[in-house]
């Protein structure tokens, strides 16, 4: 493949603004130089890396595909922040949390399954991945942080599972292309400051 860089195997944790704002560090088996890690389009993390740290990944432009083993447990916070051409993740059933801002302005990103290993989906996470079209929550949530899919306004659809206790303010704020909802009963009371900005009066909603 293409710009296909290993992370080397000596790695436990992907740290703290590792390759913030582009590939620059040479950790990678395969690059040759700085300026060939830092044009980087597709990584490859090895099974011995168990966590993602804060904006290890913040702003790699170019990079538009990556692979999370199942060894990873969690998704700090910034971590794939303004990744802007990442169009697929894959995030293993290992994966506990996706913390605040973790793929917000991830704005080529089609669509996301989360595993049923997550339990916490954290406030701003996918903020203004305005190309999401379709998101999978799964029966493990408990918890949808504050503004967490705000301006996602391609995706048209949206089931909330009965497990979630916690929904933040505005977490779908401008989700204005949303036609379905299914949503638990106990947040009737909420839905308009849930789906903020939102034509509920267009939008099917189902209380489960």
């Amino acid at each position: 493949m293409d710009s296909l860089f290993t992370i080397s195997l000596l790695y436990e944790v992907v740290g703290k603004k590792e390759f913030k704002k582009g590939l620059v560090d040479l950790v990678f088996k395969e690059a040759k130089d700085i300026e060939e890690a830092g044009n980087n389009k597709y990584i490859q993390i090895p099974k011995s890396v168990t966590s993602i740290g804060i904006a290890a990944f913040e702003s790699c432009k170019s990079l538009n595909s990556i692979n999370i083993p199942y060894s990873v447990t969690s998704i700090e916070n910034f971590a794939f922040y303004n990744c802007n051409s990442l169009t697929s993740i894959s995030i293993p059933n290992s994966v506990t949390s996706i913390d605040d801002y973790a793929f917000a302005y991830c704005n080529s990103l089609t669509s996301v399954n989360i595993p049923e290993s997550v339990t916490s989906i954290g406030h701003y996470a996918f903020y203004n991945c305005n190309s999401l079209t379709s998101i999978t929550i799964p029966n493990s949530v408990i918890s949808i942080g504050r503004c967490a899919f705000y301006n996602c306004n391609s995706l048209t659809s949206i089931t909330i599972p009965d497990s979630v206790t916690s929904i933040g303010r505005s977490a779908f704020l401008n989700c204005i292309s949303l036609n379905s909802v299914t949503i638990p009963k106990k947040f009737e009371s909420q839905i308009n400051k849930i789906f903020k900005n939102v034509d509920l009066s267009k939008v099917e909603i189902t209380y489960i």
